[in-house]
């Protein structure tokens, strides 16, 4: 459940993967290292203000972040596609001046995360369920190929805890 058994790997991811976390977001109780675990070559893990330049990639990075002008993955995909066309048809777009980046929700997930955030919609997810589910559309609606379940592993401390809070929950309540 941690690893392939046929090549003894741990789960390999399509794209790079950037989180950056909030400075008082405790390490402890944050999602994202279950990414870094699971696939630490393909997951890096930054505390703001402390984050990456993306100065030459900016038409490749997506900001996964939910809030006022973000887009769906479907939309992200066609968005980043007519911008390649752009790009290829106009050489002097190479140096524009740095855009902002895309900003994308993901709208149709729900969380199932045991900590909500007072006054955020229930499409507001935890870390690691927003890398698993921005995984399984990009897959699907990006790559073009049906998601088979290999980034399910991702989720497996995720359930775990899930399951052990439900239980401590659920005594907590008998007594």
């Amino acid at each position: 459940m941690f690893f392939c058994y046929t090549c003894c790997s741990l789960v390999g991811l399509p794209i790079k993967i950037d989180i950056i976390k909030h400075p008082s977001e405790v390490d402890g109780k944050s999602t994202a290292i279950h990414a870094k675990i699971l696939a630490p070559d393909d997951v890096t893990i930054y505390t703001y203000p402390c984050i990456p330049e993306y100065e030459d990639d900016t038409d490749k990075v997506v900001l996964v972040f939910p809030g006022p002008g973000s887009v769906s993955v479907e939309e992200m995909t066609w968005r980043l596609q007519n911008l390649a066309v752009m790009k290829s048809a106009a050489s002097q777009m190479r140096n524009r001046p740095q855009r902002a980046l895309l900003r994308v929700e993901l709208k149709t997930r729900k969380t199932c995360f045991w900590r909500h955030q007072k006054g955020s919609p229930d499409t507001y997810l935890a870390t690691i369920e927003a890398v698993y589910y921005f995984l399984k559309d990009y897959q699907e609606l990006c790559l073009r190929q049906e998601y088979t379940g290999q980034y399910d592993n991702l989720m497996y401390f995720y359930c775990y805890l899930h399951t052990l809070i439900n239980k401590a929950k659920t005594t907590a309540g008998r007594r």
